[in-house]
């Protein structure tokens, strides 16, 4: 766990604006809040900065060939930057891989109402807010969707609340926002320091690195084929 105020003052004391045991200006945690969540932001961009991945449920009804996704829709969490592999429906006891495709992959497909067992595509389109969940084919019955979803690090709604940080992250971050307020605060960081940071960037990045698999291109299933 940890707090903004806990992340900034380690930044200003390493930057020599704020001395040990003494309360920060207010001026300058704030100045310093703003940009820690900015900088959270831009990460939020990145997926090799994703805190970690969880499994996202939800009981899918029948003949439904779309889904919202986004707070207060049909899926209620925050909107993801895009999808991750490994989502399936389950149906009975067994589960059945849903493979993610392209816009223009979906656009193709020229009857999209056609109905299977499960659906064995998912198109992803998203805007800045929500985002909407294309099938093929539309599922027969109803099924349990299980989409593997990346969990990004929530904005510091202030100074004292306290968030969960994956192990690492907090030591990147105070690093980070030091380098990010040597300009702001007319100071400059010698450059080793910039070495150790990035080599705590790094390390948050390489336990989040995916090495995909080889495998031999295969062409697309008939039932996209058939209907072009």
């Amino acid at each position: 766990m940890a707090n903004a105020l806990a992340i900034i003052t380690s930044a200003l004391q390493t930057l020599g604006v704020a001395a040990l045991g003494q309360p920060i200006n207010p001026e300058d945690s704030s100045v310093s809040l703003t940009a820690l969540n900015d900088l959270v932001d831009s990460w939020a961009n990145q997926s090799l900065f994703t805190q970690t991945t969880i499994e996202t449920i939800y009981a899918m009804p029948g003949n439904a060939a779309t889904l919202t996704i986004g707070p207060g829709l049909q899926i209620n969490i925050t909107r993801p930057m895009q999808l991750e592999d490994g989502i399936f429906m389950r149906k009975g006891n067994q589960d059945y891989p849903i493979e993610i495709i392209d816009r223009v992959t979906y656009e193709d497909i020229k009857y999209k109402t056609i109905q299977a067992f499960v659906p064995d595509f998912v198109y992803y389109d998203t805007d800045v807010t929500s985002g909407l969940l294309y099938f093929y084919p539309v599922m027969q019955g109803s099924g349990e969707l299980h989409i593997p979803l990346q969990l990004q690090m929530l904005q510091f709604a202030d100074l004292a609340t306290n968030y969960p940080l994956v192990q690492g992250y907090r030591r990147a971050l105070q690093m980070t926002l030091a380098e990010e307020l040597q300009e702001v605060f007319g100071k400059q960081l010698p450059p080793t320091f910039s070495r150790r940071a990035s080599m705590a960037r790094k390390m948050l990045k390489r336990g989040n690195v995916v090495v995909p698999k080889t495998e031999t291109p295969q062409p697309i299933r008939w039932n996209i084929l058939n209907n072009r």
